[in-house]
């Protein structure tokens, strides 16, 4: 290996005096076979990612180039390493630690489906099971990433969605443009569709829906600035063999109601950890990020964001979150204050880091259940992107879902796998590629 590193270094030229050089150390977690030897090694300081990895590739000898990524201090390596020193205040008189990963594989995309119109939100049910809304008053469920069953939920548009697998049945919740709450039960094989559950609390139109983790609540966002919680757990399963037109539904009342928020709320999502169980995040077009007690039904936390989140998301320890923005950012939030989570009625937070992700409006921004740095984000300018928060200033990967249409909606399937709706109506597979170990 110091022949082949000797040859390389030589071509680069490394006795330019004007490029510099730094001593770095290659460590990396990957197996064996992908480990170069620990020594200390003086390369140009000029090298950037893909020449560190042409670099690791020439030490193990492979024929057949792998691809690459790079960590300093915990942080992907964008710029050359010089740039990077500069930036951070690094001098040459230590060497740097680098830790190398495999770069992620590139996606592919297919399409699976055409709604009448805009595809509003897409939950996971499963791997391989997912349900998704359409502005065309429908929701639709997919096995496979084949469309099993349509259920016409409103006359109007389906704007927000929730969705779980109760064991033979998926339970539904729909938020609609004209103010309405469903919730229903829809048996997994035939769509049939049993007793609707009808709430008419919202004025204005009702934009979000999340369960709780047993699904025994449900809660809803509406444009009028409320926020409603519902008893789901008290619904009848049965599915009775009537036509989807002729269905039951019964009236439904809200168990509390919270009106802190000034204007409409975009989104809502339920404690993810035993911590915050019992909490309620929303966010608003009043600026802020507000956090309910749901037993007591009142506001325990406001957060100032300075502008609206479009999306609120948790990481799976649950204590960090992400939002989408209008001005094409994706921000990252951690709300512990040293060992403790921050649950106090606080009037401002500190964004642990803000993603430059999208040209345009990001209209969701989802964290990868089993990922603690990886974000998906979907923006008005037509593509999807794979964030990681250990790289602020650059995306993982951009990919190109339609020019010209606005991709709406997110969600992750497994993690290697997405769904993204649009507004084309089209509904959109997207696959990460192998590593070469997965491979």
């Amino acid at each position: 290996w110091l022949k082949r590193i000797f040859v390389f270094l030589a071509a680069m030229d490394l006795e330019n005096p004007e490029e510099g050089q730094v001593e770095v150390y290659l460590t990396t977690n990957l197996p064996a076979k992908y480990a170069v030897p620990g020594d200390p090694i003086v390369v140009p300081a000029r090298l950037a990612r893909y020449g560190l990895s042409e670099l690791v590739n020439h030490m193990l000898g492979f024929e057949t180039p792998v691809p690459f990524d790079f960590l300093v201090h915990g942080e992907f390596l964008r710029t050359s390493l010089s740039k990077y020193m500069k930036t951070k205040g690094i001098t040459a008189e230590k060497a740097v630690t680098i830790n190398y990963l495999f770069a992620l594989p590139q996606t592919e995309s297919a399409e699976v489906d055409h709604f009448e119109d805009w595809v509003s939100r897409i939950q996971r049910i499963s791997d391989t099971t997912f349900v998704a809304s359409s502005f065309d008053g429908s929701v639709r469920y997919y096995e496979e990433e084949q469309a099993k069953y349509t259920v016409v939920v409103s006359k109007q548009a389906v704007k927000g969605l929730a969705a779980a697998d109760t064991g033979g049945f998926i339970k539904v919740g729909c938020a609609s443009k004209d103010g309405d709450v469903r919730c229903f039960h829809a048996d997994h094989s035939t769509g049939m569709v049993g007793t609707e559950s009808v709430g008419k609390l919202h004025k204005q139109s009702a934009e979000c829906v999340a369960f709780n983790s047993d699904l025994s609540l449900l809660a809803s966002g509406g444009w009028d600035g409320t926020v409603a919680l519902w008893n789901a757990d008290e619904m009848s399963v049965q599915v009775k063999p009537t036509s989807k037109r002729q269905r039951e539904a019964q009236v439904w009342e809200p168990r509390s109601v919270l009106s802190d928020h000034k204007q409409g709320v975009l989104a809502l999502a339920f404690g993810a950890v035993e911590a915050t169980r019992f909490s309620l995040i929303s966010s608003s077009l009043d600026n802020t990020v507000r956090v309910f007690d749901v037993p007591a039904a009142a506001c325990i936390c406001s957060w100032q964001l300075g502008k609206a989140a479009m999306s609120v998301s948790q990481a799976p320890d649950g204590v960090t979150f992400c939002t989408a923005f209008s001005d094409g950012k994706v921000g990252v939030w951690d709300i512990r204050g040293g060992d403790t989570v921050l649950l106090t009625n606080t009037t401002s937070l500190e964004a642990k880091c803000s993603i430059k992700a999208h040209r345009r409006m990001v209209g969701q921004a989802v964290w990868c259940p089993w990922d603690a740095n990886m974000i998906a984000s979907v923006s008005h300018d037509g593509s999807l992107k794979l964030l990681d928060v250990r790289s602020p200033s650059m995306a993982l990967q951009t990919i190109t879902v339609e020019e010209g249409a606005k991709v709406l909606c997110v969600e992750w399937l497994n993690k290697k796998k997405l769904v993204t709706g649009a507004s084309d109506s089209k509904v959109r597979v997207h696959k990460m590629g192998e590593t070469p170990v997965e491979a």
